[in-house]
């Protein structure tokens, strides 16, 4: 009698753990679904949206043998342009593409040193300022002092486009093309969702978990790796969600400015992200956040000139 109650007092602890273990066990696959890439639709069964064709002659300068630039103005009715810079010190080269101003509102020595972008690779650049005449400029940094330039190239054109018009298209802070594996995600993402409110919420929320914020990733990065490079890495920091959600977003027609500036609740530099919904600018962090939009009161774009690029 006594070994048989042992037995039972054995037996029925067992069970219930076992109950207990096949009920987690086919919960499971559910709960992995909610964390897991979606399945990427296959070529044909989507049109990758926002990417931009350039066909039209390139104006070849060439400096000494060292540096050739080569520009195309062929879609500045889109508000873009194509720029390839080949030199031997690239880590040196900057460009600015700024609206041209009277001398009364030109203040060189703020304008320059603030508005240079560091060039790391061929790339199309968006004309975040509206149409109107523009100043594009290639500069050579002097390594040495740091802080002198030597301007290599100038082009003053003439841009007539739609205001939105620039940010519907890949560029070089979000970079993707028809065969980019992130249009493919953002399409399988996006599949059952009825309005750009829903896609933009879903791409949000995917690319806010998607990616690992690891510090130091901008000193690992040139700043201008692609949609896919980025996807792949699974890292990265605040520059790293803003391109590849803005790629993203780009890809299934949304426009999206990028957007650098300053957090107001971090009291920090951030990088952050704008889609236009129904004719509205919605903010999204997908840094920080994975619900769109966030609040735009806490956010401050660089407010010298361009706060998008």
């Amino acid at each position: 009698m006594t070994r048989n109650k042992k037995r039972q007092r054995i037996v029925i602890p067992v069970c219930i753990v076992a109950a207990l273990a096949a009920c987690f066990f086919l919960s499971w696959p559910r709960v992995i679904e909610i964390f897991s890439d979606p399945v990427p639709l296959s070529a044909g069964e989507y049109n990758t949206q926002g990417v931009a064709v350039f066909n039209g002659e390139k104006i070849d300068v060439s400096t000494d043998g060292r540096i050739s630039i080569k520009v195309d103005l062929s879609l500045t009715d889109k508000g873009l342009v194509h720029i390839d810079i080949d030199h031997p010190d690239e880590d040196q080269i900057f460009i600015s593409i700024l609206p041209v101003l009277s001398d009364a509102d030109l203040d060189e020595s703020g304008r320059y040193d603030q508005m240079l972008k560091k060039y790391g690779k061929d790339g199309v650049y968006s004309l975040t300022y509206g149409s109107g005449d523009y100043e594009l400029c290639v500069w050579l940094r002097d390594g040495q002092t740091g802080n002198q330039y030597t301007k290599l190239y100038q082009n003053l054109f003439t841009a007539d486009f739609p205001e939105n018009e620039p940010y519907k298209y890949s560029n070089a802070y979000s970079e993707f093309d028809d065969n980019s594996l992130v249009s493919a995600y953002a399409h399988a993402l996006v599949k059952n969702d009825k309005t750009d409110m829903e896609k933009a919420k879903s791409i949000i929320a995917f690319v806010h978990k998607k990616i690992e914020y690891k510090e130091g990733a901008a000193e690992d990065e040139s700043g201008f790796l692609t949609a896919d490079e980025i996807f792949e890495s699974g890292t990265g920091v605040c520059n790293s969600y803003t391109s590849l959600a803005s790629a993203m977003l780009k890809s299934v027609g949304i426009p999206t400015r990028e957007m650098r500036g300053h957090n107001k609740k971090a009291n920090a530099v951030h990088s952050w992200c704008e889609a236009l919904i129904d004719g509205e600018w919605l903010t999204a962090d997908p840094a920080w956040y994975g619900s769109f939009p966030v609040n735009p009161d806490d956010y401050t774009p660089a407010n010298y000139a361009n706060p998008y690029d």
